[in-house]
């Protein structure tokens, strides 16, 4: 009888601590970068294949005219796009949650350090893994703060 007392008492102070607040609960996993910069490439694909098969697209597509339909219906408000005559952008929403640290480094890495991929410096794209020169914004984007990260796409 004492030993089902003891692990009566022993599983309720287990469940006590367990479920005591933690001081790490709302802490940032460390690949929340790495899983917004996936979010953008996914967010860019589909706007990506949008354009390609409607080529009079321009100014911000509103995610409703390009998010998946059927059993899987994908909706970000984390980013903004601007189209151009083909050319692509993305970039996070005004007003939106801040993006982590660390996540340029994650961007880059998910667009394999590609020239097309970086942050916003004078109305260029700037990449630090690029040495051969800087992608310009399309005209008519909305002005976007230096050190803004961006993604572009040139669909056709």
């Amino acid at each position: 009888m004492w030993a089902l007392w003891i692990a009566v008492v022993a599983a309720a102070l287990i469940s006590f601590y367990a479920l005591l607040p933690n001081s790490n609960v709302n802490a940032v996993p460390p690949d929340m970068p790495a899983a917004l910069a996936g979010d953008m490439a996914s967010y860019r694909e589909q706007l990506e294949n949008y354009v390609s098969s409607h080529h009079t697209a321009g100014g911000a597509v509103p995610q409703s005219a390009f998010a998946h339909k059927g059993n899987w219906n994908y909706t970000s408000t984390r980013w903004q796009n601007y189209v151009n005559n083909g050319i692509v952008v993305v970039y996070p929403a005004a007003g939106g949650p801040p993006l982590p640290a660390g996540f340029l480094g994650a961007l880059l890495q998910q667009a394999g350090y590609s020239v097309e991929a970086g942050s916003v410096l004078n109305k260029q794209i700037v990449n630090p893994q690029n040495t051969g020169g800087n992608v310009v914004l399309p005209v008519g984007m909305p002005p976007l703060t230096d050190g803004t990260p961006v993604w572009i796409a040139q669909v056709f």
